[in-house]
C-alpha cells in the first residue's frame, strides 16, 4: 500500500459509511486494518531509507510505531460519528471528505518518524511543502533547521505532528537527508 492507495482506501471507507453501504462496524474494522497495515508500511519505507529492516527495529522504535497507530485508532470513533451525523440526505459528501483528507497525511508522518528513528545520526533538514502550500507558524519557524534524526525524535517534533500549530492537518513539510551543517542552539520556540 502506498500513500496514494492509503488515501484512496480511507476515502472509500468514508464514502461507504456516508452512503450507508458500510455499517459502523464494517467501517471500523476496515479502517483499523487499513491504518495498521499502511502506517506499518510507511514506517518501514522511512526506516529503509536508512537501511533498517523491520526485523532490525529496536524496542523503542517498535513502541513508537505502536503509539502512532494507537493514536490514530483513538480518533476513529469520532470520525465515524461525524460521518454518520452527516450521512447522505443529511450532510454533504464534500464536508466528510474534507475531514477525511486530514487522515491522508498520517502516511507521510509515519514515513518521516520511521526514518527519524532508524537514522539516528543522519542529518535531517526541515523542508517546507511545495510552493503555494500554506504553512503554519511552527513549520515556518522550523524551516531550514538541520538536526540529527535522534534530536528530532527526542524533541518529539516532526512534520505532521500534533504539537505543531497546524496540528499536522494537511501539513506538506518533510524531513530530508542533508549534507548542510547542523543548526546551532536550541530549536526555535514553536507556537
Amino acid at each position: 500500500m502506498s500513500e496514494k492507495t492509503y488515501s484512496q482506501a480511507v476515502r472509500a471507507y468514508a464514502r461507504g459509511l456516508w452512503l450507508g453501504v458500510f455499517t459502523y462496524q464494517q467501517f471500523m474494522e476496515g479502517m483499523l486494518f487499513t491504518i495498521k497495515r499502511s502506517l506499518e508500511k510507511a514506517w518501514s519505507e522511512g526506516a529503509a531509507a536508512c537501511g533498517v529492516k523491520p526485523d532490525e527495529y529496536t524496542p523503542a522504535e517498535i513502541t513508537a510505531l505502536k503509539v502512532l497507530i494507537v493514536r490514530q485508532y483513538s480518533y476513529l470513533d469520532r470520525l465515524a460519528s461525524f460521518i454518520e451525523q452527516n450521512r447522505r440526505g443529511v450532510g454533504l459528501l464534500r464536508t466528510v471528505m474534507f475531514r477525511v483528507g486530514m487522515w491522508s497525511t498520517r502516511y507521510r508522518e509515519a514515513y518521516d518518524l520511521g526514518m527519524a528513528h532508524a537514522c539516528e545520526n543522519l542529518k535531517l533538514a526541515w523542508v517546507l511543502g511545495p510552493p503555494g502550500t500554506e504553512h503554519c507558524k511552527s513549520c515556518l519557524k522550523l524551516s531550514g533547521q538541520v538536526r540529527r534524526a535522534s534530536y528530532w525524535v527526542s524533541a518529539n517534533i516532526y512534520p505532521k505532528h500534533i504539537s505543531l500549530a497546524c496540528k499536522g492537518f494537511f501539513c506538506k513539510c518533510r524531513l530530508i537527508k542533508t549534507d548542510k551543517p547542523l543548526s546551532r542552539g536550541r530549536l526555535p520556540k514553536i507556537p
